[in-house]
């Protein structure tokens, strides 16, 4: 999927969206379209700032991936109640000049701020439309069933690929209003997942569904359909292609292999810190250009301490702690203890001893002590190895235990 391996790419953290600066996941990439030829629908679920957006804008523009499906990106975040749904999906679609005329001509008679003729405002559904006995979410499913009937009946059927972006975030922020229209918008996102012949989805988030089922009551049967997609960070040599591009992009092409191999592991090979390290690296603690200047291991290692101790620099990863308390409920001090004991460990530990541990504490309830581990696995903070002499845990990426020490002060 990349350009030039050694074309430069300049530092930009967080809100890359070039095509031509994209770097890695072709495995991904390839896979993503066997499963969509196989009509499975995908599922990203993975930790934020590892890069699942940017794939999915370039996944979308890919020539190899446009001529075989029509790919539609909607980003779902910020958005908090079932009409904001709807009418961030009627914006998406409306600026997607592939769809068939005869459903943009509809979304015309629906919608305020879409004219016929291609132009998009802000988009909102007509009042007059909103009667008493439907809803956002009934319009919505109504909607894209009339699009899935209109893409059969043209001469040439190319099947349509909605990539939803952070669609538990938006749900969550859904059931917070209401538990029941949560739930009633997953439920519908399913049943058209199941009917629809011509569209196809990509469901991404970085918050885990398993969050979504608890805090809506649904059951797994609204995600059952979705086929994991595995993700994670880039891969080594994929790092270290990114990295030896934004070196270049920085003007400082000398960057040494022992530098280049501090950067993949340091970083756990994350994509967006790889970036925020290289933006750093443009200038010194004084605010001087470090153009030309060689990169050496030990500057990288400082660079990103510097990275995690500076809380504005940092505040993209923040979340790996404050989300905690969001999400776990009553189990949030129990969560902070498991991740608090394995902060403080220097090897992976036996499931055992970690349970004893927890187990020290009066009062201690192991149901909510294996939900609560488990959670933290599916968040990705935690992994379970199986050895001979049973399951040992650790962290899944090491970058989040060194942030998360830091910030906690085990260390």
């Amino acid at each position: 999927m990349a350009a030039n391996p050694l074309a430069p790419i300049e530092p930009n953290p967080g809100n890359e969206s070039l095509v031509r600066n994209f770097v890695g996941r072709v495995d991904t990439t390839a896979r993503a379209q066997q499963m969509l030829h196989a009509r499975q629908n995908i599922l990203l679920a993975d930790p934020r700032r590892i890069g699942k957006t940017y794939w999915m804008q370039t996944f979308a523009q890919l020539p190899e991936v446009t001529d075989r499906f029509r790919v539609v990106w909607i980003d779902y975040q910020g958005v908090n109640s079932t009409e904001e749904f709807l009418n961030k999906t009627a914006e998406a679609l409306a600026k997607y000049r592939r769809l068939p005329e005869k459903f943009l001509t509809r979304l015309a008679a629906l919608f305020d701020g879409v004219e016929a003729s291609g132009k998009i405002g802000v988009v909102e559904l007509k009042k007059s439309f909103l009667k008493a006995h439907e809803t956002s979410v009934t319009i919505m499913e109504s909607l894209l069933t009339e699009l899935d009937e209109d893409i059969a009946a043209e001469p040439k059927i190319i099947p349509l690929v909605i990539e939803m972006d952070e669609v538990p975030d938006a749900v969550l922020e859904i059931a917070k209003r209401s538990k029941d229209e949560a739930g009633n918008l997953l439920r519908r996102l399913q049943h058209l997942r199941k009917t629809a012949k011509h569209i196809q989805w990509i469901m991404a988030g970085s918050i885990g569904f398993h969050h979504v089922l608890a805090k809506t009551g649904a059951t797994t049967s609204v995600v059952s359909d979705l086929e994991d997609l595995p993700f994670g960070p880039l891969s080594p040599d994929d790092a270290r292609e990114l990295a030896t591009r934004l070196a270049l992009g920085i003007k400082r092409p000398a960057i040494t292999p022992e530098a280049l191999a501090a950067v993949v592991e340091q970083t756990s090979a994350f994509p967006s810190l790889i970036q925020k390290l290289f933006a750093m690296m443009q200038y010194d603690s004084h605010g001087t250009s470090t153009a030309k200047l060689p990169i050496e291991a030990e500057e990288v290692a400082q660079r990103l301490e510097d990275f995690i101790e500076d809380r504005d620099q940092s505040r993209d990863v923040t979340h790996y702690l404050t989300r905690i308390p969001t999400y776990y409920g009553k189990d949030t001090a129990l969560a902070f203890r498991i991740l608090d004991f394995m902060g403080r460990q220097v090897d992976p530990v036996s499931f055992t001893d970690l349970e004893a541990a927890m187990a020290a504490k009066r009062g201690f309830d192991r149901g909510r002590f294996v939900a609560t581990y488990d959670n933290l696995r599916d968040d990705h903070y935690l992994i379970e190895h199986h050895t001979s002499a049973g399951p040992e845990v650790d962290w899944r990426y090491q970058v989040i235990k060194v942030i998360y020490t830091r910030r906690q002060k085990l260390a």
